[in-house]
């Protein structure tokens, strides 16, 4: 765990996001193999609040917009937010994106999305075809850029005096703003790719309406509750 530690908080960018990526996968991997051999499918289902997410919104608001309000609002608002705070010596920003991709885990290994599969899927390369991972590997590649930058530090986690941590004001280097262009182009090019299939499912519900097939119109839109939780659906 320290050498973990140790990794996650190195002065070196690129080994920050290698361990905060590899980390985050292991997690959601082994997150996805006890949802699916230890408990029953779709128990998450319907249990996240995207309803009430979502009833915030106007009607109008698409699959783009939602998708881009939401990483976004995560991404460059909490994930910052968190970064300012360190537990020991971890930066409290990975935290977010490491249970969104146990979570993500989860969803997968139990078929919780709203809009579910036949059956759920064992562990597979496959969800990378899927925009979730993605959009949370963009929340760690903030974190890691931010981790160092934090400005209040707690020696236990549970508890422990909360003290201020003094730093000179450092620029952000090349390799930094780069890693935060990287992590807006996944978000947008996430959302468009989510816009896109929710396009193509009403155009084959529409089609399906009209053939008289009411099973098929069961999938409408996307997973609006996917992203209560983690940004995304396995489309």
């Amino acid at each position: 765990m320290t050498m973990l530690i140790d990794w996650l908080q190195s002065d070196k960018l690129l080994r920050r996001i290698v361990s905060s990526l590899t980390t985050g996968l292991v997690c959601m991997y082994l997150a996805w193999a006890i949802g699916y051999f230890l408990l029953p499918e779709g128990v998450l289902r319907g249990k996240t609040g995207a309803g009430f997410v979502s009833d915030l919104l106007p009607e109008n608001v698409g699959v783009l917009l939602l998708a881009l309000i939401w990483n976004g609002v995560i991404a460059f608002v909490v994930v910052p937010l968190l970064s300012l705070l360190a537990i020991h010596r971890l930066s409290l920003a990975y935290l977010l994106g490491l249970g969104n991709f146990m979570l993500f885990g989860i969803f997968l290994g139990t078929n919780s999305f709203s809009n579910p599969r036949p059956q759920a899927l064992p562990p597979n390369l496959a969800v990378f075809l899927a925009t979730g991972p993605w959009e949370i590997g963009a929340y760690m590649l903030v974190a890691a850029v931010l981790a160092n930058r934090y400005r209040f530090r707690q020696e236990h986690w549970l508890v422990g005096k909360m003290t201020r941590v003094t730093r000179r004001d450092e620029k952000m280097s090349i390799a930094q703003w780069l890693t935060l262009v990287v992590a807006v182009i996944v978000i947008i090019v996430t959302a468009w790719i989510e816009d896109q299939r929710a396009m193509e499912r009403a155009s084959e519900t529409a089609i399906a309406g009209l053939h008289g097939n009411p099973h098929s119109m069961v999938q409408i839109l996307g997973s609006t509750e996917c992203h209560s939780i983690t940004g995304s659906a396995l489309e």
